[in-house]
């Protein structure tokens, strides 16, 4: 007997993380993709056209009629942009806000996923504390915008799981999610591959908490199809490193020669908050993947990436 395949309403379908997962599941779930603009979004996925199970949508009314098992909630404007007061406002809209509607969308539409994957960072804890402080799933959020962008997006994902009725929620708090096709890494990579140069942010003291795009989809997918006995999982390798760190690996590879330092009063010119609460942090994230049973992850080394 054929199982049926599980519908998956997806948000940030578009972006890095998203779009890797429809690729990689693409014969394995259906998949509504909720987008701003259909024409853009069919033309990141022509590729994939042929596949009659991905299916656009701009508005929740229109599966009013779909049975939805799984909603994967990644949207959010682009983080690594300076932190003007406006485009605060619009990355607070494109995360909490949208979630709020999709929220009351749904009900309106009595649209009750059993499944709900909610992004968050890691972010989420205070980047400005003492260096070998280590943080855990129980830790409270910090006070500064990434903080509070994270506390308040989990909050509108756990309203979503009482209003809706929905039986599993995960919150996956990303670190750097690292790959060379795109996201953090592929600009310092072709920086080194091209120009022999690696650019520390900062003096490079920053801690990466990271994992690869490979196991950050993995991650998704398994959520979906196992039981999971916490709600909440920082989706990050066992061990962080500094971005002086990174950058030496990224040099060992590409065979570099030269590194250059950004000085915090450039860092702070060009990136404001985004660049000391990102680039800056002095806290390393401690993971919980341990706790999925047989959950392996694929790249706990940057060097497998490179």
């Amino acid at each position: 007997m054929t199982m049926q395949k599980k519908t998956i309403f997806l948000t940030g379908g578009t972006g890095f993380v998203g779009k890797a997962f429809v690729h990689t599941y693409c014969s394995t779930y259906n998949f509504i993709l909720y987008v701003r603009n259909i024409g853009r979004a069919r033309k990141k996925y022509a590729s994939l056209l042929s596949e009659q199970n991905i299916t656009f949508v701009t508005k929740i009314a229109d599966c009013k009629d779909i049975i939805i098992d799984v909603v994967i909630n990644l949207a959010g404007e682009p983080i690594a942009k300076p932190w003007t007061d406006k485009y605060k406002r619009t990355l607070y809209d494109s995360r909490v806000n949208l979630t709020s509607k999709i929220t009351a969308d749904f009900k309106i539409h009595k649209i009750s996923p059993k499944i709900w994957i909610n992004a968050s960072a890691v972010g989420y804890y205070d980047l400005q504390v003492l260096k070998n402080m280590r943080a855990n799933e129980y830790t409270e959020n910090g006070d500064a915008f990434s903080a509070s962008l994270c506390h308040d997006w989990e909050q509108q994902a756990f309203h979503a799981k009482k209003e809706l009725l929905v039986n599993k929620l995960v919150i996956a708090r990303f670190g750097v999610i690292l790959d060379k096709t795109g996201g953090a890494l592929a600009p310092m990579y072709n920086m080194a591959k091209y120009s022999k140069t690696t650019l520390d942010f900062g003096g490079g003291h920053g801690i990466v908490n990271w994992i690869s795009l490979t196991d950050a989809v993995s991650f998704l997918h398994y959520s979906i199809e196992n039981t999971l006995n916490k709600e909440i999982y920082n989706v990050v390798t066992s061990t962080s490193l500094t971005f002086s760190q990174l950058n030496k690996k990224i040099k060992h590879s590409c065979k570099g020669w030269l590194s250059l330092n950004m000085p915090n009063f450039v860092l702070n010119t060009l990136f404001g908050d985004m660049g000391n609460q990102l680039f800056k942090s002095k806290i390393d994230v401690e993971s919980n993947l341990k706790d999925c049973s047989n959950f392996k992850l694929e790249h706990d080394d940057v060097l497998d990436l490179l």
